[in-house]
């Protein structure tokens, strides 16, 4: 498992009543698989801000029970391309993973289908700068809802 190298204090997490699984010196849980090489580009000046802001680092726990990392590593208008990454739910048999992808917007939400279709993931920007995340996964019948905040980079 490879550790993301962003700043934060992990107070910063603790206020927003992240569940306490365990976290990095970054505040990212560590129960939570990454690729090898992340790579955040800043997004062009020609990106709507409101697009730009989902550049960088996300972190929620889906149903408070999974821990969830989104990493948005690169912003187009068309195409972004992320890192859908979590980690170890026992109960529910789910193991620590990640995928890489590309999401699209509808308006200005982010929408991330996952490898094979099998669930989907909708964020949607919120007045206090989070993301409201919607997973959802019709084959298993799971549905969870996570409020995802920007890791300091």
């Amino acid at each position: 498992m490879v550790k993301l190298t962003v700043l934060a204090f992990s107070t910063f997490f603790a206020v927003f009543a992240l569940p306490a699984f365990g976290e990095t010196h970054s505040g990212i849980p560590n129960d939570v698989a990454f690729p090898p090489n992340i790579t955040i580009t800043p997004p062009d000046a020609t990106i709507p801000s409101a697009l730009a802001a989902y550049s960088g680092t996300w972190v929620g726990s889906l149903g408070a029970a999974l821990n969830h990392v989104l990493v948005v590593e690169k912003v187009k208008p068309e195409l972004v391309s992320v890192v859908y990454a979590w980690g170890n739910n026992p109960s529910k048999g789910v193991r620590a993973d990640w995928q890489r992808g590309m999401a699209t917007f509808e308006g200005t939400t982010l929408v991330y289908h996952s490898d094979g279709g099998k669930f989907t993931v909708k964020y949607i920007p919120q007045p206090d700068g989070s993301l409201a995340a919607t997973y959802d996964n019709p084959g298993k019948g799971w549905r969870a809802t996570a409020k995802m905040v920007k890791v300091l980079e």
